[in-house]
């Protein structure tokens, strides 16, 4: 009997320390934490594709046009593919992520509505009424968003985000593709010229500057540097003044004002760096 308990004594004596070197303990002896599966804090650079549709309302706010009356001309949604890139950083406190991202995307949203005031012209022999083109080209959306995300899984997280957003568009105003070719008009400033099928008759681009609000989902792929991302944005820039310059009268320009709000989803991959996995 005293054998066994020397023999189990000596076990544990061996045992023991083996035993104390699994555990993390810091110099001071006090208790380390596990590391976690998947940290959201670090920096992130990638790409990203989609589709927008913006509602797009036009006014002549001064009668500058041909009809000579100011007012509600009509409206459009310009949609199109949308695709570009993104850089933002994020910063991780529990399951709380705190990030900031900058995107810039090429669209290719575009569309047009025929005036509902049709421009006056007089010709040699009458005064006609033409249906003249409102066309809109969204070239370009970038913005500069804050966001702030709840990781339901280490590697998955739902966000929120909000910021400001800047769209600059290409606009134009053509006469109608079936209009006669030998029309011979006057209007616009000048006394005489013909006006073919689709001739534009003025032309001009803004910026618009609004506020940008959206929610998505992003999965770190298997709790990689490489993660997915789905989102949906909402781009609201009220009511901007737009100058059109005449091409047929080359200082008479046209005021308008253009309401215009976009709805986005975009669908993205990003690479994590200064960050990511901590294992």
């Amino acid at each position: 009997m005293k054998k066994l308990v020397a023999a189990c004594a000596a076990f544990c004596a061996l045992a023991l320390p083996a035993a104390a070197a699994d555990l993390s303990v810091s110099p001071l002896g006090t208790y380390t934490p596990p590391r976690p599966i998947y940290t959201w804090t670090g920096c992130r650079l990638g790409v990203n594709i989609g589709g927008g549709a913006a509602r797009t309302s036009w006014n002549d706010t001064l009668g500058t046009l041909p009809s000579g009356r100011a007012g509600y001309l009509g409206d459009h949604t310009a949609s199109g593919v949308i695709g570009g890139g993104q850089l933002g950083c994020d910063y991780q406190v529990g399951r709380f992520v705190f990030g900031i991202q900058g995107l810039y995307d090429l669209t290719g949203m575009k569309a047009s509505n025929i005036q509902a005031q049709p421009a006056t012209f007089t010709t040699p022999r009458d005064r006609i009424s033409v249906g003249l083109i409102d066309e809109t080209f969204i070239q370009s959306s970038a913005n500069v968003t804050a966001r702030i995300g709840y990781a339901v899984q280490p590697n998955m997280l739902l966000y929120a985000k909000a910021g400001v957003a800047r769209n600059h568009n290409l606009y134009n105003v053509s006469t109608p593709s079936l209009l006669s070719p030998s029309l011979t008009v006057s209007g616009f400033g000048q006394a005489v010229f013909t006006l073919p099928p689709s001739f534009i008759v003025a032309l001009g681009n803004n910026s618009q500057v609004g506020a940008l609000f959206g929610t998505g989902f992003e999965w770190a792929v298997f709790g990689t540097d490489v993660s997915l991302f789905l989102e949906y944005d909402y781009l609201r820039f009220g009511t901007r003044q737009a100058t059109l310059l005449s091409t047929l009268t080359p200082s008479q320009t046209f005021i308008f004002d253009i309401t215009q709000n976009v709805n986005m989803v975009l669908f993205g991959i990003n690479y994590r760096f200064l960050g990511g996995p901590s294992f």
